[in-house]
């Protein structure tokens, strides 16, 4: 319920705000609660992120691959296309290996955009900021894996997959000799 709430004033806070006679600025992530808006729908810019965070925090060497877990609700484009990408802890123990929340990204529709909001929750600050600027990248369909590597990476991309081992030539049999046949004397 408490998550449900926060979600309902967060997208009515994004929807008032919405309503202001002031210009849209470029979209900038700052603190942890500040909103920001990305060109597109909540799906087009959901898509974007949900895929970056994939490929580059999660993937092999990523800052959080193997230790949290990607977990996301999206609404249909037909009823808006709200979005929430939750990353979680890994408990390898847990009958349900989600562990606590400990980052989130809410999209929601405001005008012809998407506007974001980006709560760190217990995540190392360091991190946190080059995990933004992916996010910002990302959203604006831009590439960047600046949290890849372990959290320290600049990556573009994740890394190509590692060449298949040359396979060894088995030495070919040594042919058989042939039988003669045989001729019974009588």
């Amino acid at each position: 319920m408490r998550t449900s709430s926060a979600l309902a004033l967060l997208f009515a806070a994004v929807l008032l705000g919405g309503c202001a006679a002031s210009p849209i600025k470029a979209p900038t992530l700052g603190a942890p609660n500040d909103l920001t808006r990305a060109e597109g729908s909540p799906t087009e810019v959901y898509t974007r992120i949900a895929h970056g965070a994939v490929r580059c925090w999660l993937a092999p060497g990523g800052a959080l691959a193997g230790t949290h877990i990607f977990h996301a609700d999206a609404e249909s484009p037909a009823k808006g296309g709200s979005a929430e990408i939750v990353i979680h802890e890994r408990e390898v123990a847990a009958p349900r290996p989600w562990g606590r929340k400990v980052f989130r990204i809410a999209l929601a529709a405001a005008d012809t955009k998407t506007s974001l909001a980006v709560e760190n929750l217990a995540l190392p600050d360091p991190l946190v900021a080059q995990m933004k600027a992916d996010i910002h990248a990302w959203s604006a369909g831009q590439p960047s894996c600046t949290a890849g590597e372990g959290g320290t990476g600049m990556r573009k991309d994740p890394p190509p997959p590692a060449a298949p081992a040359p396979k060894v030539a088995k030495a070919k049999p040594k042919p058989k000799p042939a039988l003669k046949p045989s001729v019974a004397t009588p």
